[in-house]
């Protein structure tokens, strides 16, 4: 996989409105290479575009669902392996109810909160069962701390993050006593790779057949929903897929096209996204 370093999805939309030229193009990517900045701003600080024409422009972006397709681009399954974005236990749930630790107890854990793991943006529910006098109290924490308003038998983390990775326990009190759980450890799995495939293209813009051997390459565009992300991709026209790994938290946006061997290269595909958590 070669990264193209003088065509992006911004710069080739503001090219093809004439909003800049080529050279200008070129330096204004040549500083953003020494400089880390964003190209956006460089284009703006040297007053060849206007804030309001980015904003124009990172408008389309979003709004590329609407162009016509000339490949057919699709994510690979982004299920985790073991995981299928379902929480699953790492022990094997209690059958029974256990012996109280200690005869003298008031208060007594029968079912221990078990530990697992989950995939982020995904649920997943901590329990405890106890045993004592009424009024049973409880109080989760994780790493130590207590969690604000954790206080039944029960802990639902909803729409998980890395974050929310650690040790959790709960305690259980009464009026006479009360008695710790045994640790659960939550790994919340994060997702920040993007598997893209697609198919070769069977015909040109205008109709008329395209070979399979007129095929030079394909370009995958990159955005993102902050603008922060603004990349394109070239691949081989041998291959169909591309793995992008250790994307940033965020909406993310990619569409393909395919270039020719004269380097006529065909409209954007239709746009598909993915959500880091």
């Amino acid at each position: 996989m070669k990264r193209t370093t003088d065509r992006t999805l911004l710069g080739n939309l503001l090219l093809e409105r004439n909003l800049i030229s080529q050279g200008d193009l070129e330096q204004a990517i040549t500083l953003q290479k020494s400089t880390q900045q964003q190209l956006g701003k460089i284009l703006v600080a040297q007053k060849l575009v206007t804030r309001k024409d980015i904003s124009r422009i990172l408008n389309v972006q979003r709004k590329l669902r609407a162009t016509l397709l000339t490949t057919l681009l699709s994510f690979a399954p982004l299920a985790i392996q073991g995981c299928a974005g379902i929480s699953v236990a790492s022990t094997e749930v209690e059958t029974a109810l256990s012996v109280a630790r200690q005869s003298q107890a008031l208060v007594s854990i029968s079912l221990q909160p078990q530990s697992q793991q989950v995939a982020a943006g995904h649920s997943v529910t901590l329990n405890v069962s106890a045993l004592g006098s009424a009024p049973l109290r409880y109080q989760w924490t994780r790493n130590g701390e207590p969690i604000p308003n954790a206080v039944t038998a029960s802990l639902t983390l909803t729409r998980t993050t890395e974050a929310d990775s650690g040790v959790y326990a709960v305690t259980v009190s009464n009026d006479e006593g009360s008695q710790q759980s045994a640790p659960a450890d939550i790994k919340v799995l994060v997702d920040r790779s993007a598997t893209l495939t697609w198919e070769p293209p069977g015909r040109r813009e205008d109709g008329s057949r395209l070979q399979i051997e007129h095929i030079k390459g394909y370009r995958i565009y990159h955005s993102s929903e902050d603008g922060l992300q603004d990349a394109s991709y070239d691949v081989a026209a041998d291959d169909q897929s591309l793995t992008l790994d250790n994307l940033p938290r965020g909406i993310h946006y990619f569409a393909v096209t395919a270039v020719d061997v004269n380097e006529l290269e065909s409209s954007l595909s239709n746009v598909i996204e993915k959500r880091i958590f």
